[in-house]
């Protein structure tokens, strides 16, 4: 690049709105998925300490044996397998003792789903939760008659008081049909913990890489991939709500409006073609 085109470059940044203006730290993210699920656990932990009884972590999951018509032809039950060792360094973490670690229990209403359940040392594990495990998952929120042991004093105390049930890569998937019993669910599930890569498009349709990070308590952040692996912060949010995609979809936009506005048209062809 010339000296003029950086001048110009870092000129348009520094005009630009604050979220797009600090660009001179880059965002850490886990190298390693045993990394990922030690921020995961620690999330956990500084959530029950907090007082939190009910959450989810949203973790993503390395593809194994995929085909090029189908990255899961195993389905769900395959992401199980996948998923399990994954498990296993989240159950390490947070101090489950070898027994509880090698169980394999699912619930009942999601054995062919692989609805799979861990719980010890007052955290609950359920993996792929489906509409159809919400009655029984309510069962299993700490505020809630336990059903894991089914010790429900008379005196109407909370047998869980301090424990906290987490899902992990729920498949309630919501769009304008679902039922408010699962709206209402997985609204009040708090995101302890999401590490997730964003697709979107900006100017042109220029593809724009990037991720949705969240570490409890720090807040959700977004960041935008700049090549190498690395990844530079645009937005850190004030609220523990989850983003809504179009604002998100928006800062990635105005952000590309400028990074990007200066590729030549072979640069460009390189981001929308890969191969080209």
């Amino acid at each position: 690049f010339s000296p003029t085109f950086s001048i110009i470059y870092h000129l348009k940044l520094l005009l630009q709105p604050t979220l797009l203006r600090d660009r001179s730290s880059l965002v850490e993210i886990p190298p390693s998925i045993s990394a990922m699920m030690k921020e995961a656990a620690l999330s956990i932990i500084s959530a029950r300490e907090n007082g939190l009884q009910f959450g989810r972590i949203d973790v993503p999951i390395p593809v194994t044996a995929g085909t090029e018509l189908d990255d899961w032809p195993g389905g769900i039950k395959q992401k199980y397998s996948t998923l399990l060792p994954m498990l296993g360094e989240l159950m390490k973490e947070l101090n489950f003792s070898a027994e509880a670690m090698a169980e394999r229990r699912f619930l009942p209403e999601g054995k062919d789903d692989a609805v799979g359940l861990w719980t010890d040392n007052g955290v609950t594990l359920v993996c792929f939760p489906t509409p159809e495990s919400i009655e029984a998952l309510n069962a299993l929120i700490p505020t809630k008659p336990s059903a894991i042991n089914n010790d429900v004093p008379s005196n109407g105390t909370n047998p869980n008081n301090g424990d906290i049930l987490v899902l992990v890569n729920h498949q309630i998937f919501l769009n304008s049909f679902s039922k408010q019993t699962s709206k209402d669910f997985l609204e009040s599930a708090k995101i302890i913990y999401m590490l997730e890569k964003l697709n979107v498009k900006g100017p042109k349709s220029m593809p724009v890489n990037g991720l949705m990070y969240r570490k409890y308590p720090q807040p959700f952040q977004i960041s935008r991939r700049i090549g190498g692996g690395q990844y530079v912060p645009l937005k850190s949010f004030t609220t523990d709500d989850l983003p809504k995609m179009a604002d998100v979809e928006q800062i990635f936009f105005d952000d590309s409006a400028v990074r990007d506005s200066d590729l030549s048209l072979f640069e460009r062809l390189k981001r929308q073609l890969p191969n080209f």
